[in-house]
């Protein structure tokens, strides 16, 4: 890790590029006099040296703050916490996500299973019911439109041919509504 940023602040310190600290703030010229440390807090540096030694961001900021005690080692605790706090909830975003999902899926198989239950449950009502709507249309004319009427008289015969025992209201006011 300390060769890879020492290496880097060489090759700065040579070509006179300036380099940014966002996490300190500011632009600054890399020197040799510039500590190894001070590169540590670029993104850039950090990301690449916390996998070489098998740890997190967060892992390795932390390490650099409580053993090496840098000058700057408060924001590299910040940082350790920061990276810390952001995988935790990155974690449980993904996971909250996942259990949306199967919630999701859950519900819709549920509906899936509560239609296909509910039309097996009243597949003889359908039958039923358009029947009444086929007579309906036909005979609207001989009951002068009124479609209590028509209910009253055919709610026997449902219940003789199809073995449905629905009232004549139900007939009247909801499988006939809006025809």
């Amino acid at each position: 890790m300390h060769r890879e940023t020492e290496a880097e602040r060489l090759h700065h310190s040579r070509d006179g590029s300036p380099l940014l600290r966002p996490l300190l703030g500011g632009e600054y010229h890399a020197s040799v006099s510039t500590p190894w440390f001070e590169y540590l807090t670029r993104e850039a540096v950090l990301s690449r040296c916390a996998p070489a030694l098998n740890l997190d961001r967060g892992e390795l900021a932390m390490r650099i703050a409580t053993e090496l005690r840098p000058q700057n080692w408060q924001v590299f605790f910040w940082m350790g916490s920061w990276y810390s706090t952001i995988a935790q909830s990155f974690e449980k975003s993904i996971a909250l996500t996942i259990v949306q999902r199967k919630l999701a899926e859950l519900e819709q198989r549920k509906a899936a299973m509560a239609r296909a239950g509910g039309h097996a449950r009243h597949r003889h009502e359908a039958a039923a019911r358009a029947f009444v709507i086929a007579h309906w249309r036909l005979e609207r004319a001989e009951y002068n439109g009124n479609r209590s009427a028509f209910a009253r008289d055919y709610v026997p015969r449902l219940k003789r041919e199809y073995d449905v025992d629905v009232s004549h209201k139900t007939v009247s006011a909801s499988w006939l509504k809006g025809i």
